[in-house]
């Protein structure tokens, strides 16, 4: 309104040696299945002008945070499948946030409204075969090996027959 420059700025930072031990233990409590990977501050701020920047701790609607899954994290076992979630600690409550893996580009992507501790989770689980997740390659080899057959069998069969015949 009165013509300054508005700054907004949000910072990631991993606080895994300097989490307080009360929201660890939220987070612990929330885990379920998961494994933590890692514990993040994620913060967001505004400046106007030469004001100093003023902490923002809740939005009126989603905004979508997107990182970088740190190598260690990233899933190299082919018989395993990982699935990623996020818990969020904000205001002395947890809750499980969705997230979607980009494992091209080793991204996370997930919506938040509310800016303070978080959880990077993960629960890995055995990576379907192909009985398991209705794969029926096998199958069809199957039936086009027993048609071919059984098309060679009749082929047989005419020629005998009209060499009998004749």
């Amino acid at each position: 309104e009165s013509g300054v420059d508005v700054k907004v700025n949000l910072t990631v930072k991993d606080i895994g040696q300097t989490i307080s031990s009360a929201e660890k233990q939220l987070i612990e409590s929330a885990l379920e299945k998961n494994t933590v990977g890692l514990y993040l501050d994620i913060t967001l701020s505004k400046q106007l002008g030469n004001e100093d920047a003023v902490k923002i701790t809740e939005t009126n609607g989603a905004v979508t945070i997107t990182i970088s899954v740190p190598e260690n994290l990233r899933n190299t076992d082919a018989t395993v499948t990982r699935t990623y979630k996020v818990i969020r600690v904000h205001e002395g409550k947890t809750e499980i946030l969705d997230a979607v893996y980009d494992a091209k580009t080793g991204n996370l992507a997930f919506e938040t409204d509310a800016f303070s501790t978080y959880a990077l989770v993960y629960t890995d689980t055995a990576a379907p075969t192909n009985d398991q997740n209705g794969d029926n390659t096998r199958l069809g080899l199957y039936m086009c090996l027993a048609i071919t057959s059984a098309a060679c069998l009749a082929v047989l069969l005419l020629v005998n027959k009209k060499k009998y015949a004749s």
